[in-house]
């Protein structure tokens, strides 16, 4: 995982912690639920990379999507609530301290497996760094 994939996931991580309640767990990509717990898992989805500017203060845009699988028990009323609530965390131009801007967000289809909802959230970013030095996704 280069440092900036890691940044890009850490950033919604933390952005989820400050909206979501307790009882939704914040999963990692092969988490294994062992009770009937809501939980949101986050995927990182880059695009191309490309040279933004040339020159000694060149930058580059690194961009793609992130889908945050919103995942709950089948007949539970909470999960709108949860699809909403991150939906609106990220929609809309946000600008992050660490160069990350997010530009949209938008629920996808919803899917149903044993006795499951998921229903992603997805979330378009850009990501800019100086060149010099810089690792790709």
């Amino acid at each position: 995982m280069t440092t900036d994939f890691k940044t890009i996931y850490d950033t919604f991580d933390t952005e989820l912690s400050l909206v979501l309640t307790e009882d939704v767990v914040r999963a990692y990509e092969s988490y294994k639920p062992t009770t009937r717990q809501s939980y949101v898992r986050i995927t990182v989805l880059p695009s191309e990379s490309i040279n933004i500017s040339q020159g000694i203060d060149s930058w580059i845009e690194h961009s793609g999507l992130v889908q945050v699988d919103v995942i709950t028990p089948a007949n539970t009323e909470t999960h709108f609530n949860i699809i909403n609530t991150v939906v609106n965390r990220f929609n809309g131009k946000r600008k992050y301290p660490n160069a990350l801007q997010i530009d949209r967000a938008w629920m996808g289809s919803s899917t149903y497996e044993n006795d499951w909802i998921v229903s992603p959230v997805l979330c378009r970013y850009r990501y800019f760094v100086d060149s010099v030095g810089v690792d790709d996704i």
